[in-house]
């Protein structure tokens, strides 16, 4: 990574400079066509870039046109290095605003949804940075698409969250009962469903279904669904 600061200046515009964030820069904070650099972001080992990358590749990022120059990964780390938002679309050549806006969504939900390692090196570098801010503060206005996928995001996110506190509201010590499953091809599923029995069906196929059966099987078991 020791030469993403020489090649991220070349998508910069002609009259931008890139100035090494230090106490003695601190006079260029918020000035514009000027980009501070940090390097610190940078400086991360082989195994956290490599899971990094594969994290970015479940992601979109057709919007990006300069993996000949710098790939997408180097990219969503350079605007990690940058103080605030100051690497931003008005600044390079070519990057439309909604390259910038989903590299930080992008950032946003690997930070929350990543392995353990990439998720502290992201949170540790984003601070108070999200995709939301960056548009508030470079005055880009979200279309619908975007929204709509932020929301989609942290809707999942959210699910997942209520999913962990469900299994870990479970005690050890509750008592475990055999829940029968049933087959409409199965004359002793028939049977067992005749009698009331029957719970979690086997014709479930949507990630979704075992935690339904679930919540079935719950409510069910505290004669609260019948």
């Amino acid at each position: 990574m020791d030469k993403l600061l020489t090649t991220i200046s070349k998508l910069l515009g002609i009259s931008v400079r890139l100035v090494e964030h230090t106490a003695l820069t601190q006079n260029e904070v918020g000035k514009e066509n000027v980009v501070l650099w940090n390097k610190e972001a940078s400086l991360l080992d082989s195994t956290t870039y490599t899971e990094f990358k594969d994290a970015l590749r479940k992601r979109q990022y057709k919007h990006y046109m300069h993996s000949h120059i710098l790939s997408y990964p180097d990219f969503c780390i350079a605007i990690l290095c940058s103080l605030d938002y100051s690497l931003n679309h008005n600044v390079t050549v070519g990057i439309p605003d909604r390259t910038y806006t989903a590299a930080w969504r992008a950032m946003e939900v690997i930070s929350g949804t990543s392995t353990n390692r990439v998720s502290l090196w992201i949170k540790e570098h984003i601070g108070d940075r999200t995709a939301v801010g960056y548009c508030n503060a470079l005055g880009v206005i979200l279309d619908s698409t975007s929204i709509a996928i932020s929301v989609a995001e942290n809707i999942g996110i959210q699910n997942n969250l209520e999913d962990s506190e469900l299994i870990s509201s479970i005690n050890t010590s509750d008592k475990v009962v055999r829940i029968s499953r049933y087959d409409e091809n199965d004359q002793d599923s028939k049977d067992t469903k005749d009698k009331g029995m029957d719970k979690i069906f086997s014709n479930t196929s949507t990630s979704e279904g075992p935690l339904y059966d679930l919540h079935v099987v719950h409510a069910s078991y505290n004669n609260t669904f019948l």
